[in-house]
């Protein structure tokens, strides 16, 4: 027993990293003969005499109270003799007359059987060890415990039983109760084997080697043996308990599982699994993945590209590839292991199942499946836009399908067909040529036509939007809306229309106000379908005066039916040099009908130096003065309603001063 302590001791201080206590086990494992053991990770640091303060030491008495924060309550404490017992079954039969068991192996046993009281472990080296207290002492009134442990590098370990000082570090305590078979429980214990194909084998000679039944070993004259669940290729001799492997078993890891049951009692039975590695060339197809669209297509280049055979990378020189099942119009190329998909108009999810074997052993298979996704061509629609005249309508759009595309391409009558979604008053979309036409007389605005493209090899795959259309209405054109005329001098603009008239048009040129008048000439203008847009000419004479003002003068130009134009020109004084600065108006202009507050601005140019200052004025009371044309808010309803007079004054740096008079209609 001292030799398994050190033994223990040298284990531990070999490590950076000690843990006590261990990987804690709460299964408490069966001994087969009637009685189940509590694993001394359970129980870990407890002393024999903290033990002794709730636990009878006569091996029949159940323990009756809690030591540590650990319930014994119902539990037996274990004298040497029934441990002995126990290490024979369970570690080594040098137990029955003995105190030591030496090998690596003892100690694994040990500890897998009790549970770890401590464990250690760092880059190069790991442990487990477990220790705990039987009930009994020896003659100097030791307490008997039993311990074992493991470690590498070396692979070392061992089990012991013997007295020792008591000590909580570490230790636990064997404890046990009946499990309820009575001593008659049948354990089967799972097994392992390894067989190298292609030719029948045995892989486990026995599965009854390692099982029991009451405590004893079993075998086919004690129990019987059936199978619940094998691997192909994997069957259970229930005459002999052997694992045999078919001829042919695909390479790689298999399992069987067998049930155990008493041939005196049919319902005392167990289950446990039978692990078999086939070796050879291991053979591993990959399930795949990929998409095409509607107009068919390649969705997996090549199925064979993920598969392995013996690690390498399956090819049609190693293995031979077989459809096993295809969604309709999915295929698969045996010679290149592409999956294809045929052209058609259901799109969705297909599938298809295919099988490689091995060339050289032509029984080494394995199959996998091809996840298929047929998506519709991508199909868009783009917005279009367009005009056309009120009063004779036309094509405003020649086709609507230029700029659509289905699947990069251009859309046209030959891949996708038209159709309305919404229409618009006075909108025509044609389904054969995709012009949208306005109709003659149509009032003006905007107006939309919502239009749908869809593929006409699927008419599920559609696009939608719309075309926005301007619809313009006569109107009267000028060369010049804001005209300059150096007083003394007749100024001229031109007039045309801005759409050809079903009719003649005339267009009366008169004086609105200012603050100097002119007189229009010619006062009517005629246009025909003809001559629509031929320019005529329109004279603006202004009038001399003694005054140093620059004026404005606001001409209108009307017909029935179409918008009044305003011509808002400035005349400029005569009688101040040209160089002097001119101020413009901005906001509002002559003529313009204001109410309530108004926002005033200006604007002023200089010939040389530069620009001063800017003025506003209102019967004589300064409203603003800047370096530029800012913008004064006015409140309009502190004039008399009728037309004002509002003045603009621009100053330059040498002091040259330009007045403009205007007039606005308040009309509040």
């Amino acid at each position: 027993m001292r030799r398994l302590i050190a033994l223990i001791g040298v284990l531990c201080v070999a490590s950076a990293i000690v843990v006590v206590g261990g990987p804690t086990r709460s299964d408490a494992f069966s001994d087969g003969a009637g009685t189940e053991w509590l694993p001394l990770s359970s129980t870990a640091d407890l002393s024999a005499g903290a033990i002794a303060t709730v636990c009878p030491r006569d091996g029949v008495t159940p323990c009756n109270g809690t030591v540590s924060g650990k319930n014994l309550t119902g539990w037996v404490w274990a004298t040497e003799a029934q441990l002995r017992t126990v290490l024979a079954a369970r570690v080594s039969s040098l137990f029955v007359s003995g105190n030591v068991a030496n090998g690596f192996g003892y100690g694994i046993a040990f500890v897998d059987n009790f549970g770890a009281t401590g464990y250690f472990a760092n880059t190069y080296s790991a442990s487990e060890w477990s220790y705990g207290w039987t009930s009994s002492v020896d003659d100097a009134g030791l307490p008997i415990g039993a311990g074992g442990s493991w470690g590498f590098p070396p692979f070392a370990g061992g089990a012991g039983l013997g007295a020792a000082p008591d000590s909580a570090e570490d230790r636990g305590a064997f404890l046990w109760r009946a499990d309820g078979s009575g001593g008659t429980a049948a354990v089967a214990n799972d097994d392992s084997g390894t067989v190298d194909p292609p030719f029948a084998s045995v892989a486990v000679a026995n599965v009854l080697a390692n099982d029991t039944l009451a405590g004893s070993p079993a075998s086919v004259t004690n129990v019987t043996l059936a199978t619940v669940s094998a691997s192909p290729g994997l069957s259970l001799d229930s005459n002999d308990g052997s694992v045999d492997v078919a001829a042919g078993t695909r390479p790689g890891s298999h399992s069987l599982v067998y049930r155990m049951c008493s041939r005196v009692s049919l319902t005392n039975c167990d289950n446990a699994t039978v692990s078999v590695l086939v070796t050879g060339n291991i053979i591993d197809a990959v399930d795949d993945a990929g998409a095409t669209t509607t107009a068919g297509g390649t969705a997996v280049p090549n199925v064979l590209a993920n598969d392995r055979l013996q690690g390498a990378v399956a090819t049609t020189a190693t293995v031979t590839l077989r459809l096993d099942s295809a969604s309709p119009g999915v295929s698969l190329d045996v010679s290149d292991g592409s999956v294809d998909v045929a052209a058609g108009p259901a799109s969705g999810a297909r599938t298809l199942a295919y099988t490689i074997c091995e060339i050289a052993a032509p029984y080494n298979c394995d199959a996998a499946t091809v996840a298929v996704t047929v998506n519709k061509l991508p199909i868009v629609a783009r917005y279009d836009s367009g005009s056309a005249s009120a009063i004779t309508g036309g094509e405003a759009i020649s086709d609507v399908r230029r700029n659509d595309r289905l699947d990069g391409q251009p859309a046209t009558s030959a891949n996708v067909a038209l159709s309305v979604v919404f229409g618009a008053e006075g909108l025509t979309l044609d389904l054969t040529d995709g012009s949208v036409d306005v109709a003659a007389g149509t009032s003006p605005g905007t107006r939309s036509i919502w239009y749908q493209i869809c593929e006409l090899a699927v008419p599920d795959n559609c696009a939608a939007v719309n075309a926005s259309v301007e619809i313009s209405p006569q109107a009267i054109v000028v060369s010049d809306y804001r005209p300059t005329v150096r007083e003394g001098t007749t100024g001229t603009v031109t007039v045309r229309l801005a759409q050809r008239p079903l009719a003649n048009v005339v267009v009366a040129a008169k004086f609105l106000a200012g603050t100097t008048a002119i007189a229009p000439g010619p006062l009517k203008l005629t246009f025909t379908p003809a001559n629509w847009n031929v320019a005529q000419t329109l004279r603006l004479p202004a009038k001399q005066d003694t005054n140093q003002l620059d004026a404005a003068a606001t001409i209108t130009l009307s017909s029935p039916d179409i918008a009044t134009a305003h011509i808002v020109a400035t005349v400029r004084d005569d009688d101040h040099p040209i160089t002097d600065p001119a101020a413009s108006m901005v906001t509002p202009l002559n003529g313009d009908t204001v109410s309530g507050i108004i926002p005033i601005s200006a604007a002023a140019t200089v010939s040389s130096g530069g620009l001063d200052k800017i003025e506003y004025y209102s019967k004589g009371v300064r409203l603003y003065r800047g370096p530029s044309g800012g913008t004064v808010s006015y409140d309009t309803r502190v004039l008399l309603n009728g037309w004002r007079v509002l003045e603009i004054r621009a100053t330059d740096t040498a002091e040259n001063e330009s007045r403009l008079q205007f007039k606005v209609l308040v009309a509040n």
